[in-house]
């Protein structure tokens, strides 16, 4: 179970240093070794396909400074909003939608009145999935935890918590 743990707070710390690097070779091994760790802890090939395809038709990623958008297309296939010719590889955009629709809190927190005190009061990495009828699922990711293994972060679905992300 610790490497499930491991996986997950790898993968976010990817999403919040390195997303911006979606579109880039570099970025296909580093996706290859989360997609073994989430299969690994039971997310199989079949779960990520199918939560691609029924719940959700976009994902945006801000991380303060650049947005990076994608659409389901009319052929179900990923493309980034900014350049919909380009050869995206949306394996990534299914294993992220996958880890949002499977995400279990590790501890769930009473909203404090300071959010600061998460790094939570201006977050600067946010990820919304938005399904068919514009549902929109929004996570923020705050500050690492003390010991550096998990991640304070808001849904927008429950806002009278903050969560720790492992």
């Amino acid at each position: 179970m610790g490497n499930c743990q491991e996986g997950r707070f790898e993968f976010l710390k990817f999403l919040r240093k390195t997303m911006f690097l979606m579109t880039q070779v570099p970025l296909v091994p580093q996706a290859d070794a989360w997609y073994n760790i989430l299969s690994q802890c039971g997310i199989s090939p079949s779960d990520i396909a199918e939560a691609a395809r029924s719940e959700y038709v976009a994902l945006s990623y801000s991380n303060g400074s650049t947005t990076l958008s994608f659409s389901l297309n009319e052929d179900g296939v990923w493309t980034w909003d900014s350049e919909p010719d380009f050869p995206l590889d949306d394996t990534n955009v299914k294993s992220i939608l996958t880890i949002l629709e499977t995400l279990k809190p590790q501890q769930t927190l009473d909203m404090p009145e300071d959010l600061s005190v998460y790094g939570l009061d201006a977050p600067d990495v946010s990820l919304t999935a938005t399904a068919p009828d514009d549902a929109a699922l929004t996570v923020t990711l705050g500050n690492a935890t003390t010991d550096g293994t998990s991640y304070y972060a808001t849904i927008n679905s429950d806002p009278d918590h903050v969560f720790i992300l492992a």
